[in-house]
């Protein structure tokens, strides 16, 4: 039984290793369900990052506004993930509902409080 543990356990860490080499060298292991369909507004990865809309200081009422800002990337049958590469936001747009969730709050200009207290709410991870 130890003998067992021993085999997982370096066999679990060569796997680790692997998964970590190949994701520094650029390559792409992915698992879909659903076949996903390309948008026509997919652009090139290297494009430009878009900065032109200061998000802290633009009022969006309804998420649907916000998405509007945001470029389409990919979608499903069911799913639609919209992108703003500049400031690391998605938003994942559920087709058969209409509820989005987004990764930062889509109305940050709207709320009360100081400019770095939404810097904070705008950031993913704080350190």
């Amino acid at each position: 039984m130890n003998n067992i543990k021993k085999i997982l356990s370096t066999l679990l860490a060569a796997l680790m290793i692997f998964a970590a080499f190949a994701t520094v060298l650029g390559m792409n292991f992915t698992v879909s369900a659903n076949k996903t369909t390309k948008t026509e507004e997919e652009t090139d990865e290297n494009e430009p990052e878009d900065r032109s809309v200061d998000i802290l200081k633009v009022v969006y009422k309804t998420p649907e506004d916000k998405l509007k800002d945001m470029r389409l990337r990919i979608e499903n049958d069911n799913y639609q993930l919209y992108v703003r590469a500049a400031y690391g936001e998605i938003a994942v747009r559920d087709k058969r509902t209409g509820q989005v969730l987004f990764s930062n709050p889509y109305d940050i200009a709207s709320t009360k409080g100081s400019a770095d207290t939404k810097a904070e709410l705008m950031s993913q991870i704080i350190l």
